[in-house]
């Protein structure tokens, strides 16, 4: 008997931790499930959008590439290459995977790491 196909949707922001520390855990999951179809789609949600006053007229998606947020103390490196269509740019460019990127738990101090799947 084959074993049912997984797919989940992960929405996140690359520049969140607790989002790079759920992905470092689905790496561990996916590893586990070499008997199963684990496929996980990975969703841009942008929590600098939820975290503006509400009302704003500010939205990140109608932002041009190069794009200058509201609060000046927030432009910087990290807010360069964000896009309408999709997650920021700029990790990619600069060779980075997010769904490859590993760091070793000793830096994740205080953290507690996810149970793994069985």
């Amino acid at each position: 008997m084959t074993q049912p196909s997984i797919s989940i949707s992960v929405f996140f922001d690359f520049l969140c931790p607790y989002a790079y520390r759920t992905a470092m855990w689905l790496d561990q999951v996916r590893d586990k499930m070499v008997d199963r179809d684990f496929e996980i789609n990975w969703r841009y949600f942008s929590l600098e959008q939820v975290n503006l006053p509400a009302g704003s007229d500010w939205k990140v998606w109608e932002q041009a590439d190069e794009y200058e947020h509201p609060n000046p103390e927030r432009n910087g490196p990290t807010s360069a290459g964000c896009s309408r269509s999709g997650p920021p740019k700029l990790p990619v460019s600069r060779g980075l995977n997010v769904l490859t990127v590993s760091v070793p738990h000793s830096t994740m101090r205080g953290t507690i790491p996810p149970k793994t799947a069985r």
